[in-house]
């Protein structure tokens, strides 16, 4: 049996107090499913021939409604929506889930305060560890479970990783979503990302995008206005972090690497050979502009209904 099968037995379980009452309601749910679910998909007259899975994305086609209901990994840097811009359009956003895209001790680490070296040394190791993950956020970018984080980070270094985001004003782990034109190679997405020219748009927990016929542009409370030559262009979800825009945003300036420390340093090189290596596998490898995404964690379940009007 699977974790997730195990976990779920567990809790029914556990709301029942009793195994036979737990197996009697799984057995209930399970005759629900096999029966309802069919005829749920008959009355509002969906086909087999309806439904469309694929890598991140389901889509469901109804008359004069597209619903794609999408999977976005904080770790990867451009997810297609399946979804493009269409004229006579309403495209709606609603976004639920919890991202990580920074790694901080946690509290017995910080409680041995009274041994420098030790603790330099742990947190150097949780550094590469898959599970020691906080500062869970929403899609707005809010902190879910705490409210204030300081960064063990020298000031400098925190800065010029905040400038470097997708979007500076926002903050991190805030959902986003970029235009990629209809002639671009969706292997190059990030390429399309990295450009300062590339429309980008706060979505957070939700946004709707409207065709405009008057002016026959895509518009959208709080983002800029998308013109008629992006029709048939995809649309990408991102999450807000540090990217990679030249080679030289993997390096700090001459001023930040005075203010750090020898250890500091070291740690900087280490984490970015790492990833360097690390991206060696990536489509982008000429270009590793998404190699502060790799240590994220979470993902962002993305509803986008697209209507005709």
């Amino acid at each position: 049996m699977s974790l997730f099968g195990e976990s779920f037995l567990k809790a029914i379980v556990e709301k029942t107090g009793n195994t036979v009452r737990a197996l009697i309601l799984i057995a209930v749910i399970a005759v629900g499913i096999y029966f309802g679910v069919p005829k749920f998909l008959e009355k509002i007259n969906i086909r087999g021939d309806d439904i469309e899975i694929g890598k991140n994305t389901v889509t469901i086609r109804l008359s004069g409604k597209t619903i794609n209901i999408v999977d976005v990994p904080a770790y990867q840097l451009a997810v297609p929506s399946g979804v493009k811009l269409a004229a006579n359009s309403k495209i709606k956003f609603n976004a639920t889930g919890l991202v990580s895209t920074s790694a901080i001790p946690p509290c017995d680490v910080l409680m041995k305060a009274n041994d420098v070296e030790k603790i330099r040394e742990e947190i150097v190791d949780m550094f590469y560890a898959q599970n020691v993950h906080s500062a869970w956020r929403n899609p707005d970018g809010t902190l879910y479970y705490m409210k204030s984080m300081k960064s063990a980070s020298p000031h400098c270094i925190q800065d010029e990783s905040d400038k470097k985001k997708v979007s500076p004003e926002l903050d991190y782990g805030y959902l986003l979503a970029f235009i990629v034109p209809p002639n671009a190679d969706p292997a190059k997405a990030g390429a399309v990302l990295a450009n300062p020219k590339t429309i980008i748009l706060k979505i957070g927990k939700q946004m709707t995008l409207t065709y405009d016929k008057n002016s026959g542009k895509f518009l959208s409370p709080d983002n800029p206005s998308i013109g008629s030559e992006y029709i048939d262009s995809e649309i990408y979800f991102t999450i807000n972090d540090t990217i990679i825009r030249t080679p030289y945003d993997l390096s700090f300036s001459k001023e930040c690497e005075q203010e750090m420390t020898k250890e500091q340093k070291e740690i900087y090189k280490r984490t970015t050979v790492n990833y360097k290596n690390t991206c060696k596998a990536m489509p982008e490898s000429e270009h590793p502009y998404g190699i502060w995404y790799l240590d994220n964690r979470g993902s962002f379940a993305v509803t986008v209904i697209k209507e005709n009007l």
